[in-house]
Formats: structure tokens, C-alpha cells, sequence
């Protein structure tokens, strides 16, 4: 047998990176929903939802299966779609990932390989939830593309995915309130400017 040969036996294809990357998004949609829990005009049942999902662990206990299940997943599958440890794929969605972490506004932080989220400046305001949470969605754009691949093969990542489906579509909402609030601000600032004023009354 070769050193080569012996080489490829001794390393199997590792899947580390993957689960670091789950376990980091799994930190990210916890914060993402908190932040969710703090603003007024999201539907009340919705947030109500997403506080017991948070109290409940629920979260957590998808990352735990996706991560637990990697153990009895074909690992030709997950090569084919680019999730093993140092491949090409792989470094450029972590690569992609941690950029776009840089460039949000939280900050990250890791405690025994739990990952936790905070706004780079506290306090954060109601009226700056959403534009906090807004820096996150390139984050989120790079966990759907890792998602969508490992659902296929491992079952709770597409549970994962759903529940930042969402929180996705939450964002999605506050943002569309936040746009329509600020044009109705705009709008408003503008038609006072053209206001003409009352001419003074002339003294008689």
C-alpha cells in the first residue's frame, strides 16, 4: 500500500466546518428571534410563538439533531455537495459567511462552542431592531444555501431552515412596515415645507 493510499484511509472526509457553520447559524436566528420579540406591529400570536420557541429550546434542539445525525449520513453525499472540511465549496461559504458577520451589526462571540449574538452598541432602540436585524440577512443568504444542500441528506436541517424561513419572512414584514413608515415621515417633512404661509392680517 502507498503513503497516499495509506493517507486517504487514515483521513476520511470530515464534516467539522459543517457543524461549526451550524452551530454558528443556529446562534444567529436565536438572536434574530429575540430581536423579533422586541418590536411593536409584528402580529402578536407570532411573537408570542417565537418567545415560547425560545424559552423551549426548540431552536437548539434542531442544531443538536442535524449535528448528531452527521454520523449516519453517506458521506459521498455531502462531498458531491461541496460540505466536507477544507473543501473548495466549503472554505467560500464560510468565507462568504464570516464576511457577511463582519459586516452586520452584531457581534459574535463563542463560549464552548455555543455562539451567541449582541448589537455591536448598546442599548439598541425598538426603532433600530430592524435595521439590525436587516445587516443579518446576508448571514441568513448563505445558511439557505448550506440548508438547502444538507436537507437532502440530513432531515432536522431542513426543520432548521424552516424555522429561519420564518424569521426570514418576519424580517421581511418589519422591514416593509419600517420602508412605508419612513416614506410616510418623508412625505410628510416635504409637504410642510411647501406649506405657504398665512399671509398676516393687515391692520385696518
Amino acid at each position: 500500500m502507498s503513503d497516499v493510499q495509506s493517507a486517504v484511509i487514515a483521513e476520511p472526509p470530515g464534516f467539522n466546518e459543517f457543524a461549526h457553520f451550524i452551530r454558528r447559524l443556529t446562534g444567529l436566528l436565536k438572536r434574530v428571534m429575540k430581536d423579533l420579540t422586541r418590536v411593536r406591529g409584528l402580529d402578536p400570536e407570532f411573537q408570542e410563538v417565537l418567545a415560547d420557541l425560545i424559552r423551549d429550546g426548540t431552536v437548539r434542539r434542531r442544531s443538536d439533531q442535524v449535528v448528531e445525525q452527521l454520523a449516519a449520513v453517506d458521506t459521498n453525499d455531502l462531498i458531491i455537495h461541496g460540505l466536507d472540511d477544507n473543501s473548495l465549496d466549503m472554505r467560500l461559504k464560510m468565507a462568504a459567511f464570516d464576511m457577511a458577520i463582519r459586516r452586520s451589526r452584531y457581534v459574535e462571540t463563542e463560549n464552548d462552542g455555543n455562539f451567541t449574538f449582541a448589537p455591536r452598541r448598546e442599548p439598541i432602540t425598538e426603532a433600530g431592531v430592524a435595521d439590525l436585524m436587516n445587516s443579518a440577512a446576508s448571514a441568513f443568504a448563505v445558511g439557505n444555501a448550506v440548508i438547502k444542500s444538507a436537507s437532502h441528506f440530513v432531515p432536522p436541517a431542513g426543520a432548521l431552515g424552516e424555522l429561519k424561513d420564518m424569521a426570514e419572512s418576519a424580517m421581511t414584514v418589519l422591514t416593509s412596515m419600517t420602508g412605508w413608515l419612513g416614506r410616510g415621515i418623508k412625505k410628510l417633512k416635504r409637504a410642510k415645507k411647501h406649506v405657504e404661509p398665512e399671509p398676516e392680517p393687515t391692520a385696518t
